[in-house]
């Protein structure tokens, strides 16, 4: 492919959502970034409404342009919402099929723009297909015609990146490794503890991949040995009921005052319950990078 010089660079960051977790502290890390760099480079940044209040944080230098599109382009409707947003980048991308368009994950790739260029952070669907049968047909039958056309990928870990010239038959020369970073707040000094009695903190999506099943028989096992309480953050009751409709985690949780389920929290928060816990756990049964026990080593 000839090099071409770009001077606009569209960024589909929609998979922020009101409360962002994972794949949206990529996308608003990226976006944080790439303001402190002077270039003369044009950036235009397609994000949710429901983000609004994390984006009025940034102060965006004169070359940024923000596209606000429909609150429902968003993580925050779980199915529906990856569905629009994935519908909502392929109309985004072939209006822009002359620049560099960015897709910071997966479940937004273009099917129809050879600029492309996307970050895919794990295959988990494919190698979990039980707990992703909605997922699954995407990355068996269409996430690999997608990359086929992509300029580049980008994907964090090693493990990753052989997985997808694995699976999908791409050449490792497309794919660049560059491994994900903390948020700077985690590195922010802040001696207030909000849970006074000592305990053990899990922080991510509340759903059987993180092995929620696993954390709480462990906890139980152990519960009248230690004083420790279970924290949890990152899902709300909700998530857990679905958990235990499933039959994998007991209904006493909710009434256990041993257990704590703090539910999503802002950036400070989450920064004052990490430097409190007494352990962070993190047994997850597959990540394509997994961020959060870096983000606990930051936190000492």
């Amino acid at each position: 492919m000839k090099n071409k010089i770009f001077n606009k660079i569209i960024i589909n960051a929609t998979n922020i959502g009101e409360r962002s977790s994972g794949i949206g502290i990529y996308s608003l890390s990226i976006i944080k970034e790439l303001v402190k760099i002077e270039t003369d480079i044009f950036f235009e940044i397609y994000v949710n409404k429901k983000c609004k209040p994390q984006l009025d944080k940034i102060s965006f230098p004169g070359n940024f342009k923000i596209k606000w599109v429909t609150k429902y382009v968003s993580p925050d409707y779980n199915f529906i919402g990856h569905l629009l947003r994935l519908i909502y980048s392929n109309l985004l991308s072939i209006l822009n099929r002359k620049n560099i368009f960015f897709n910071t994950s997966q479940l937004e790739v273009s099917f129809f723009n050879r600029n492309q260029v996307v970050t895919i952070h794990d295959v988990i669907p494919l190698l979990f297909p039980e707990f992703h049968k909605k997922q699954y047909f995407y990355f068996k039958k269409l996430l690999g015609f997608a990359l086929q056309k992509a300029r580049i990928i980008i994907t964090p870990s090693t493990h990753t990146k052989e997985l997808i010239t694995k699976l999908y038959n791409i050449p490792s020369w497309k794919i660049d490794i560059i491994p994900n970073g903390i948020p700077d707040y985690f590195l922010k000094k802040n001696e207030e503890k909000q849970i006074k009695e000592e305990y053990i903190l899990y922080a991510g999506r509340i759903c059987p991949m993180k092995n929620i099943k696993g954390i709480v028989e462990a906890f139980y096992s152990i519960k009248e040995l230690i004083p420790h309480n279970l924290v949890f953050i990152g899902g709300g009751k909700e998530e857990f009921k679905k958990e235990i409709r499933a039959g994998r985690i007991p209904k006493k949780i909710l009434n256990d005052n041993r257990i704590i389920l703090r539910g999503y929290v802002d950036e400070e928060e989450m920064n004052n319950l990490m430097k409190g816990a007494s352990l962070f756990i993190f047994p997850s049964l597959y990540e394509g990078f997994g961020l959060p026990p870096l983000e606990a080593m930051a936190c000492g």
